[in-house]
């Protein structure tokens, strides 16, 4: 057991990429800022002045099956979370209605996830669930943009010269190559101006209507963490891979280069809205047989819900636990 900070898939990403359980609580259950902070004196002092990172950060625990992340969710959460909601007793799949989130234009999901995708949906159909096509009530890339402008006085203080001169005159674009999907630029301007008035209500308004539309119609909705399967960890350095500069580090999905920071896309909105969000194994890559995943959000306070969905659905998948990939057993 561990526990890790989420702020754009931190605890999810890795979970899934190494074949465990990663939860992302919902804001307000566990305490986030020493943890999310800890790193170093300098980057904790900057959070406590730099807002919105402070309240979008959480803490989350990170395990080798969903029984252990519960306890974690049970223990850290003390009585915040006795107060959450609960499943049925002797609850199953067929209890619960599921929403499908399949792919999006900023961030599309690769072969090897979408088969992990359509896995998951014939489980849970098998199982008797309801399971339904999502249909955001809020337009994601909005949610999107909101997200990035809330990142921008944390990531601003690691701007390069050229960049931020390009945001400071308004031209935050021409910073970025003409291949980008995300809307980054969001970010250096809000970095460099700070956040634009509206913001903080606009992120109000998309958290109100996402959460009224989950707790009428979704107990959880099913979609990707990231766009591809793991990759072997090399024992040398990849120049592609390792490159902490924004604007350079790619990643490949299907044989596809794109630029790495699209991969926020999928943890934004659960960071955002403060949704609870487990990332999961589904099963191993068809080619290079390593882990692919997913994830569950649901609506605020729905954190057990969400795990036992994901609980029930490892089940039917046969990932009661920790399954080590073919070429390490």
């Amino acid at each position: 057991m561990e526990l890790g900070n989420d702020i754009g898939g931190s605890i999810r990403v890795p979970a899934v990429m190494c074949g465990v359980v990663g939860h992302c609580a919902t804001r307000g259950v566990l305490p986030s800022l020493d943890v999310s902070f800890g790193c170093s004196c300098i980057d904790r002092l900057i959070a406590r002045m730099v807002h919105p990172i402070v309240w979008m950060g959480r803490a989350g625990p990170m395990a080798r099956n969903v029984e252990d992340v519960t306890a974690m969710v049970e223990l850290l959460g003390g009585d915040v979370a006795e107060g959450l909601r609960r499943p049925q007793e002797d609850s199953n799949l067929a209890d619960y209605r599921i929403a499908v989130w399949r792919s999006h234009e900023i961030c599309p999901a690769g072969g090897e996830v979408s088969d992990a995708m359509r896995k998951a949906v014939a489980a849970l159909e098998a199982a008797g669930a309801t399971v339904e096509e999502l249909e955001p009530p809020v337009d994601p890339l909005e949610t999107y943009r909101v997200y990035l402008r809330f990142l921008g006085p944390f990531m601003g203080m690691h701007m390069p010269k050229q960049q931020k001169r390009n945001a400071k005159n308004g031209r935050a674009q021409d910073s970025f190559p003409s291949e980008i999907r995300s809307p980054f630029w969001e970010m250096d301007m809000a970095g460099v101006h700070g956040v634009p008035e509206g913001s903080k209500l606009a992120c109000e308004e998309a958290t109100i209507t996402w959460d009224d539309y989950l707790k009428e119609r979704y107990d959880v909705v099913l979609c990707p963490i990231f766009p591809r399967e793991a990759w072997p960890n090399e024992s040398e350095p990849n120049d592609m891979l390792a490159d902490t500069k924004t604007l350079s580090r790619k990643m490949i999905v299907d044989g596809e280069e794109r630029f790495y920071g699209d991969c926020l896309f999928w943890p934004h909105l659960s960071v955002l809205c403060g949704f609870p969000a487990t990332g999961f194994p589904v099963c191993f890559s068809q080619q290079g047989g390593l882990p692919v995943g997913l994830q569950a959000f649901g609506a605020k306070g729905s954190d057990f819900i969400v795990l036992d969905v994901v609980q029930k659905l490892m089940q039917a998948l046969g990932r009661n636990d920790f399954q080590p990939p073919p070429s390490f057993s």
